[in-house]
């Protein structure tokens, strides 16, 4: 399995984002930040894959950024990170 970091920023305020909360939860992801997730994936996926699978909940003005979550520290995260995911 692959942890990776999720990361956004949701360009248009109001906007009904619970797809891309939706999609982020069937990769088993935990919110640890207002704008961050922990995801755990197969061994076999790829932040690309990620990236392009959330992508589809978004709309073209928002931004993304998915990378590998191998080493960390938090303070007051909204999850206990060593449960995460």
């Amino acid at each position: 399995m692959k942890l990776y970091l999720v990361g956004y920023d949701l360009m248009s305020p109001g906007r009904d984002y619970s797809a891309l909360y939706a999609a982020l939860e069937a990769l088993g992801g935990r919110r640890v930040l207002l704008s961050q997730w922990v995801v755990r994936v197969g061994s076999n996926e790829t932040a690309a894959r990620v990236r392009d699978h959330l992508r589809r909940s978004m709309d073209s003005n928002d931004r993304i950024l998915v990378n590998d979550f191998y080493d960390w520290a938090a303070y007051n995260a909204l999850v206990n990170l060593n449960q995460a995911a």
